[in-house]
């Protein structure tokens, strides 16, 4: 995850979610995600630790349907 993410280290990651099949071949995709990373500073060079606390609130879709569900994202903007 570090590698892929382009930090110094992940010392601990943790996520739940919940994945509930809607009409049209979508889900909705609920839950939390918890880490505390190693990085970099870029100016310093100094090393920093922090946590991430985050909740998700996705919808995936077919690629079909993306055009579409973006306009309707675009519109509540």
């Amino acid at each position: 995850m570090a590698e892929i993410g382009g930090l110094r280290n992940v010392q601990s990651a943790q996520a739940s979610f919940d994945v509930t099949p809607k009409s049209g071949g979508r889900f909705h995709v609920a839950g939390h995600v918890r880490a505390r990373i190693g990085q970099t500073c870029v100016v310093t060079l100094e090393d920093i630790e922090s946590e991430i606390d985050e909740e998700i609130d996705l919808m995936f879709a077919p690629p079909e349907q993306i055009p579409q569900m973006a306009d309707l994202v675009d519109e509540a903007e």
